[in-house]
């Protein structure tokens, strides 16, 4: 097998007015919804303060493409909710089982990282 870079890449890049995504985006998953493909992806934003500690919030983010070349709609998915991941979501992943989307990704539940608070979660979406 051949592999070739697409002259498309990078597929996303940052954006400064997107306070969620202005500093970094990577670790993409994709899953096919219909006729569009849908792109979920880790983004890094402006620096915040969560329990007195300065740091880059990783959330997910969302956006779609009828090409797989151009994306659109870019959209901020999921962000921390429970204290387990409060210092952020990172390296999502997507499946599609038996009408419903499987969205696993590793939670941070303190800062800086270690294993007594990083978590592998799930989260279930019908139509993403």
């Amino acid at each position: 097998m051949t592999l070739k870079r697409s002259s498309y890449n990078p597929l996303l890049t940052p954006r400064e007015e997107a306070d969620w995504e202005s500093h970094a985006v990577f670790n993409g998953s994709i899953a096919k919804a219909g006729h569009e493909m849908i792109l979920i992806y880790r983004a890094m934003g402006r620096e915040v303060v969560i329990n007195g500690k300065k740091l880059r919030l990783s959330t997910l983010g969302r956006t779609s493409s009828v090409d797989g070349k151009r994306f659109t709609d870019r959209t901020q998915f999921m962000a921390p909710e429970q204290t387990w991941e409060q210092y952020g979501l990172e390296d999502p992943r997507v499946t599609f089982i038996e009408g419903k989307y499987y969205i696993f990704y590793t939670a941070l539940g303190n800062h800086p990282p270690n294993y007594q608070g990083i978590r592998c979660a799930v989260a279930i979406s019908k139509d993403l």
